[in-house]
């Protein structure tokens, strides 16, 4: 099976929205027949993880009931932290906007482990690029997505009226791209090569009016134990661990490397970490995560070396790497646990 986006793996947290929404929707409008998509919902919500193309499917048949509605908007804008899970009560119990941003891209895995979001400062701005490495996903589930971020920014700083700078999405303009211009308040391009969100570097120290420190490391702790559980633990992951370590100490740790090593193509381990519902690059997050702990509690390693051996060439990379696996720096962590 090809990796597209399509049979990528989310958290059933979005089964529960649509849920919400529907039951929120029929005490306020008059009801409508959605019992088969309820009767979808349910049934997908038992189980941990659905793929997108479920997702997609149980939305394309809620537009065809609600025609008129703007429902991407609407659904993403009634989002709460609870359908987020873990993940989404640690955003909100953290100190910071910025904070709260690290914590998501550390655990994102939680949420769904598909595309990647790359940050980037430009001027006073931040800017939240996401990558394309498995296609597109549809108008629909892009306007629940964004919208959601923008309803969650809302509600953990406060500020009822924050807006993005720009916004840019990958599909074509639609007939309501009117109504997306004035819900998201800020310049729209449609049709990009990439999603991007463009934020005020201003926003991102101000206090969460959630934040509780005895809370975030609480959920923190049980987010990692959550992240640590989603590889399968069988041979080939033993192996495939194995040669992700050789391959780090060589100094070359490209999904086409372990392929190589596994005697594999790319294609084949893709599907494997697919099925999985891992991608490579948290697999070897994890894997480099892991080697960092054992190395730091090595007296005889020095934190350069500790750099070379995990890959990176500069130390100053992996010390930032590090806290943001951990929330602290590998010297404070070898303090602690350093013989």
């Amino acid at each position: 099976m090809p990796m597209t986006l399509s049979n990528q793996l989310l958290h059933n947290g979005v089964a529960d929205l649509m849920l919400d929404y529907i039951r929120e929707l029929k005490m306020d409008q008059e009801a409508f027949e959605s019992a088969a998509v309820e009767e979808q919902l349910v049934s997908l919500r038992k189980h941990k993880r659905l793929t997108h193309a479920q997702y997609w499917d149980c939305l394309d048949a809620l537009k065809r009931l609600l025609p008129d509605r703007d429902i991407g908007i609407e659904i993403g804008a009634s989002l709460k932290p609870a359908h987020l899970g873990v993940l989404g009560y640690l955003l909100l119990s953290s100190s910071s906007l910025i904070e709260a941003l690290q914590q998501g891209q550390r655990f994102m895995a939680l949420l769904h482990q598909s595309d990647r979001v790359i940050t980037s400062i430009h001027n006073d701005s931040l800017h939240l690029q996401w990558t394309m490495d498995f296609g597109k996903s549809t108008p629909l589930s892009d306007e629940i997505y964004f919208s959601g971020i923008l309803k969650f920014i809302r509600l953990a700083t406060g500020i009822a009226e924050f807006s993005f700078e720009s916004l840019q999405l990958t599909f074509q303009k639609p007939k309501n791209a009117a109504y997306l211009e004035s819900y998201f308040q800020c310049p729209i391009t449609f049709n990009a090569e990439y999603s991007e969100i463009i934020l005020p570097l201003s926003i991102l120290s101000k206090p969460l009016n959630r934040s509780d420190p005895d809370l975030r490391l609480m959920l923190e702790k049980q987010a990692q134990a959550l992240i640590e559980s989603l590889p399968v633990a069988n041979e080939f992951n033993v192996q495939l661990q194995q040669v992700m370590m050789s391959c780090l100490q060589r100094g070359s740790v490209t999904i086409d490397d372990v392929a190589q090593q596994l005697a594999i193509s790319r294609r084949t381990l893709h599907r494997r970490l697919s099925v999985q519902s891992i991608s490579f690059g948290i697999l070897l997050r994890l894997v480099r995560e892991k080697l960092a702990k054992q190395y730091l509690t090595q007296a005889n390693l020095s934190l350069t070396e500790i750099s070379l051996l995990l890959g990176y060439a500069e130390h100053s990379v992996f010390s930032r790497a590090f806290k943001q696996w951990t929330g602290e720096t590998p010297r404070h962590y070898r303090q602690r646990y350093g013989n």
